[in-house]
């Protein structure tokens, strides 16, 4: 069975939606829009659609999507979703398990959809019948609410850390294993992987896990991933430690710099 191509969907997207009165723009981010794309790759689009054809809209990306294959699974987000935009994906019997277009909906806006750069990488246009989409830097009112949001990010994560290593600390003393992993991985993980992103890679400071082999330090993989897979139980508190000493370095390179921005991206398209 000849498997169908990233290229041969992206292209009847563009056609059938472009074709749809209510559709207004279709954009392509994610792995294209950093330069990414491996036979991995998924294909993540977001479409500005008028008010309350969300699902006209998936019934259509559904419809264009079964002329090529038939659809295995469509699996829509519930509402509301953590950015707020309807969101669906789909899965194609004939394009494997990677190839899942992930489709969100964005609203107009009357001042038009920037999106930047610096967040979002170079987010490709695929059609834009109003001119409604601008990919760009940050403008300075756009940095200065980055830097809001890092310096509110570092505090809380400050507090966090302090406030909840006791919970990882009780149930090492306990012997519940299980119990101490778990907060070990989203209390004193989480958060140092976030100061790290503000040190290394503050644009993208809430992804976790997410692009950290492609934003962080190589010099700094071996490390984590030291602290990540905990081989014996005996050594989850040793690994606790480690963590904890490392969050506190990274806090006191933070108080001597301040929250640094990434640099501006280049001028808008």
């Amino acid at each position: 069975m000849r498997m169908l191509t990233r290229e041969q969907i992206l292209n009847a997207l563009v056609r059938d939606l472009g074709a749809l009165p209510w559709a207004l723009a279709l954009v392509e981010g994610g792995a294209a829009a950093w330069g990414r794309v491996d036979q991995w790759s998924d294909i993540d689009l977001g479409l500005l659609v008028e008010d309350g054809r969300e699902q006209d809209t998936f019934h259509a990306v559904e419809a264009c999507l079964s002329v090529l294959s038939p659809v295995e699974m469509r699996f829509e987000m519930p509402q509301p979703t953590l950015n707020g935009q309807p969101q669906a994906f789909f899965r194609l019997e004939d394009a494997g398990p990677f190839l899942l277009i992930d489709l969100s909906l964005m609203k107009p806006d009357r001042e038009g959809i920037h999106i930047p750069r610096e967040i979002h990488g170079d987010t490709r246009i695929h059609f834009d019948k109003q001119e409604q989409v601008r990919v760009g830097p940050l403008d300075a009112s756009g940095r200065e609410q980055l830097r809001e949001q890092l310096e509110r990010q570092l505090l809380t994560c400050r507090r966090r850390f302090r406030l909840f290593q006791c919970l990882v600390e009780k149930e090492l003393a306990r012997g519940n294993w299980i119990e101490a992993h778990s907060f070990y991985m989203g209390f004193t993980l989480r958060p140092l992987l976030e100061v790290l992103g503000l040190l290394h890679r503050p644009a993208h400071a809430t992804f976790a896990t997410r692009y950290i082999y492609y934003e962080l330090p190589e010099e700094l993989h071996p490390r984590l991933e030291r602290l990540w897979f905990v081989g014996q139980l005996a050594e989850l508190a040793d690994r606790h430690r480690e963590a904890c000493a490392w969050f506190q370095d990274c806090l006191g390179l933070l108080d001597e710099q301040g929250v640094q921005l990434p640099p501006e991206s280049g001028a808008s398209r």
